[in-house]
């Protein structure tokens, strides 16, 4: 599995951050790296995750603002209402380390006004060119890289951290993070595969006791995943 380290975000009139706004991420931090934005309410921390989350995912971003809009409506609400231009970019620098092989991409995702509606563009540089292979299939490449039902547990609010707290609730969230990642139909498949052995298996008059403990631990198995 990769390593993946953020390098820098930087942000151009998007919500809350008039102008241009660059933040550096600490390196070599490892494995177990944990960045931690700090400040008051109405600071723009939200903004921040919103901002990695829009540049990597566009209109796939697992935000809850834009559920409650039209696309193009949440674009506009992206732009900083006091930017002359009525457009805003992101760009995000990051590294991912594979069998000791470090690749770096840039990201950069602008939003510009059409007409009346807003749309988003992105460009991405694959170890500092522009690739327009990678630039085309981004929206599947970076499932692969920064998968989007995944993002729910690398970043989050301080309320969210209280939440994830709790073994239990990152349990459930781990489960429910590899459900999405994984699709239904392969529970579900388990779960119709299970019930048709477990016909066969009880239609045997000869089945042993080892037979039936198997049976048991995948029927705990598949429980505990659903």
């Amino acid at each position: 599995m990769a390593i993946l380290q953020i390098n820098w975000l930087e942000m151009q009139d998007f919500g809350a951050y008039k102008g241009k706004h660059r933040v550096e991420f600490a390196e070599g931090g490892g494995e177990k790296a944990v960045t931690i934005f700090g400040g008051l309410n109405g600071a723009g921390k939200t903004t921040l995750l919103e901002a990695i989350l829009f540049v990597l995912h566009g209109k796939n971003a697992p935000t809850q603002k834009r559920s409650r809009n039209r696309y193009q409506d949440y674009l506009a609400k992206l732009v900083n209402r006091n930017s002359p231009a009525s457009e805003a970019s992101v760009s995000i620098n990051f590294c991912s380390i594979e069998h000791g092989s470090k690749t770096i991409w840039e990201v950069t995702r602008y939003i510009v006004k059409k007409k009346i509606h807003h749309q988003d563009i992105v460009q991405v540089k694959f170890n500092g060119d522009l690739d327009p292979v990678v630039n085309n299939l981004w929206p599947i490449e970076v499932e692969s890289i920064w998968h989007r039902h995944l993002c729910n547990i690398l970043f989050f609010d301080g309320e969210r951290l209280k939440e994830l707290a709790s073994p239990e609730v990152t349990s459930a969230a781990l489960k429910q993070a590899m459900k999405l990642l994984l699709g239904g139909q392969p529970v579900a498949k388990a779960v119709n595969d299970l019930k048709e052995l477990e016909k066969r298996i009880i239609a045997r008059e000869d089945i042993s006791e080892a037979d039936r403990k198997i049976l048991n631990e995948r029927k705990i198995e598949i429980k505990e995943v659903r």
